[in-house]
């Protein structure tokens, strides 16, 4: 402990600070050459890698509706397919495609983004984490995932959505952390995760597990009505930004979809591929046209959507299905575990797949070791948050590669398992919760 009236204490802890500072600039200017090197070596030999047209049917259309942002003034993939995509990352394509650089423009946004992801990634894990060295490590080896890499080339949302992820979690782990009300903090938490709905349809259920999260976190019954008011603050944050996207789609179809209107399509486009097997497996459209009796033609297919007009019926006939359909539990376990194998490990590739996986195995280890040493509240307190994304994965995606869909869902994960460290014993994400419940110092929450 220092004292105010030992100045040689103060000195040499200031000093102490300074250099701890000065270590942790260190370490990030580190962190931010190993992030970006790849990214940039990556980019520069794109020509020579890409299969694909800049932009075209395989890349769903983000350009398209960014093209017709600048061009006609609408979030639309074509004239009848306005909710089939989210609007934030078309917006962020549009000034590319405005300035007649969307090539240019893309790859260096998805370059800084996925540099500040590991950057937030590593400031996420030293709050759960004294050892620098593992938040440097676990950092490090988030930066070199390969389909974060890859997907830096693609005009697709994954690179975006695991950024906003991350200051997500960023964030989340510094509320449940603080002893404070902070309402503007968990107000800001619910924007970011509209934010991250409006960017990938997923994600739009995360809200749940955030506040999920704020209950489980909690000792003490003192502190429920503070966990109250945050969970509160997180909603009012999320419908918030959320409302402008609604009130757009409610005056288009007279319903307030909140993300995208294609669940029921999803769903019914995996019924007939789904067969039970490893094979990754594409849309059926001729499944989806029979359930709604009309032809293929009729659905004006365009970048792997249909007409606005047919969603809302196909989303009361999956949700008809689910509840009353064929799906037995046995059945039912057996599509969701495929589709997490494909989750996790779906690639354009055998050897990509491969990779992934290698990538992966470290990670879990530590997630395993980190329950093993009992810190699997803590685990769970992370992992909450992505429950109700995953789970709408494992429902309505289907079979087809789309191992870019669980790149956000890795940064709690890896926060998760930084918790196995020595450090964190003392550090865990509710150890301060903990402490300060025993010791009453909570109570003065509610006066702040």
């Amino acid at each position: 402990m220092v004292h105010r009236g030992n100045p040689a204490a103060m000195r040499a802890a200031k000093l102490m600070e300074q250099l701890n500072a000065t270590g942790k600039r260190q370490l990030i200017s580190k962190l931010l050459l190993v992030a970006a090197i790849p990214r940039l070596l990556f980019v520069l030999a794109t020509p020579w890698l890409s299969r694909r047209p800049f932009g075209g049917e395989g890349y769903d259309g983000y350009l398209q509706v960014a093209t017709n942002i600048v061009t006609e003034g609408t979030f639309a993939v074509a004239p009848h397919h306005l909710l089939s995509r989210p609007p934030l990352y078309p917006l962020l394509l549009a000034p590319g495609v405005a300035f007649g650089i969307p090539i240019l423009w893309t790859y260096t946004l998805q370059v800084v983004l996925g540099v500040a992801t590991v950057l937030f990634v590593f400031l996420a894990i030293c709050e759960v984490c004294q050892s620098r060295a593992l938040a440097f490590g676990c950092a490090a080896w988030f930066a070199i995932d390969p389909w974060l890499i890859w997907c830096t080339k693609n005009p697709m949302p994954p690179v975006t959505s695991t950024f906003v992820m991350s200051a997500i979690v960023l964030v989340y782990v510094k509320g449940i952390r603080s002893h404070s009300l902070a309402i503007y903090r968990f107000i800001g938490l619910g924007a970011l995760a509209a934010i991250a709905a409006l960017i990938h349809p997923a994600l739009l259920p995360m809200v749940a597990g955030i506040v999920a999260g704020q209950f489980l976190a909690i000792h003490g019954k003192h502190l429920f009505m503070v966990t109250s008011l945050r969970a509160v603050a997180i909603v009012a944050g999320f419908v918030l930004v959320l409302s402008p996207w609604l009130a757009r789609n409610y005056a288009l179809t007279g319903r307030p979809v909140a993300s995208v209107d294609t669940a029921g399509f999803t769903y019914f486009a995996s019924q007939v591929a789904y067969n039970g097997t490893l094979k990754p497996n594409p849309f059926e459209f001729s499944e989806v046209a029979s359930h709604l009796n009309v032809s293929v033609a009729d659905l004006d297919v365009q970048y792997f959507t249909i007409k606005d007009e047919y969603n809302a019926r196909l989303n009361k006939l999956a949700a008809a299905d689910i509840v009353t359909g064929h799906w037995s539990f046995l059945n039912l376990a057996k599509r969701c575990t495929i589709q997490i194998i494909w989750l996790w490990l779906g690639a354009e590739g055998l050897m990509l797949s491969a990779a992934h996986l290698v990538y992966l195995l470290p990670i879990f280890a530590l997630l395993t070791r980190a329950i093993a040493r009992g810190f699997f509240l803590d685990v769970l307190v992370m992992l909450i948050v992505i429950v109700p994304t995953t789970c709408v994965h494992l429902v309505s995606m289907n079979i087809i590669p789309h191992a870019t869909y669980s790149m956000p869902l890795l940064v709690p994960i890896l926060v998760a398992a930084a918790i196995c460290s020595k450090g964190a014993l003392s550090a865990g994400i509710l150890r301060d919760n903990r402490e300060s419940s025993s010791d009453g110092r909570n109570t003065a929450v509610l006066a702040k």
